[in-house]
């Protein structure tokens, strides 16, 4: 079995390290974390490295990495920690639940594809993007990198998703709707026009309500350790 380094921290590279253990789709060789974060030398029982003395533990013909990071910013340090493996000339995996269906689907490095999850034919998931537990993506829609899309979450046909946006629980992106990059379709949002770059989607009320932000203060609209989104 191909082995497999863990770079991130907390819920999710845990998340990460179950789901890969549950379908045995690698051999988890260990957590990465940059060295000043670490705070443990052993994590679940496997060591911890660090990202910056990575090469003396790793196998770079054989050895597989996955950055574990979730939305949080709106995905920009996932983006940031792919990028950075990206340049580094690590081979990145992509983990797939057996339980998905892809149908053939193009689906990019380090995309994390859960439970349930239906993506439809002629689709593209572009690099480092979630799609998490029973969301649908559909027949030629294209989403793009460092994307999340969550549980539930349903991309009808013949959309396109910017890169690094978030779709929220429940919601629907309806046919042929396209939105921009650095956007936030909030949870149970029904999203039946075209939005650009920099949109924040809510519903207040019966209503639906569109804001548009400067890019530099996009990751700020996402935030997990508030719960901002």
């Amino acid at each position: 079995m191909k082995r497999i380094f863990i770079v991130g921290w907390g819920p999710t590279a845990d998340e990460v390290f179950y789901f890969i253990n549950k379908y045995k789709l690698f051999e988890v060789a260990g957590f990465v974390q940059y060295k000043k974060d670490i705070c443990e030398n052993n994590h679940n029982g496997l060591p911890v490295n660090a990202l910056e003395d990575l090469d003396s533990v790793i196998d770079r013909e054989k050895d597989f990495v996955f950055a574990a990071m979730f939305w949080d910013r709106l995905n920009d340090i996932r983006r940031v920690l792919y990028e950075e493996l990206k340049a580094r000339g690590y081979k990145i995996a992509s983990l797939i639940s057996p339980n998905a269906d892809t149908n053939g689907a193009a689906i990019g490095e380090n995309c994390w594809i859960q439970d349930n999850v239906y993506i439809k034919p002629f689709a593209e998931i572009g690099d480092n993007t979630y799609l998490d537990t029973g969301s649908f993506i559909g027949l030629n829609s294209k989403v793009g990198k460092h994307c999340y899309i969550a549980g539930k979450a349903l991309v009808a046909g013949f959309c396109t998703i910017g890169n690094q946006t978030f779709v929220g629980l429940n919601s629907t992106v309806f046919d042929h709707t396209d939105v921009g990059s650095l956007c936030i379709v909030g949870a149970t949002v029904g999203l039946k026009r075209n939005i650009p770059d920099c949109s924040v989607v809510k519903t207040s009320g019966d209503n639906t309500v569109v804001k548009s932000y400067e890019k530099e203060l996009m990751p700020d609209k996402l935030v997990a350790e508030r719960n901002l989104r």
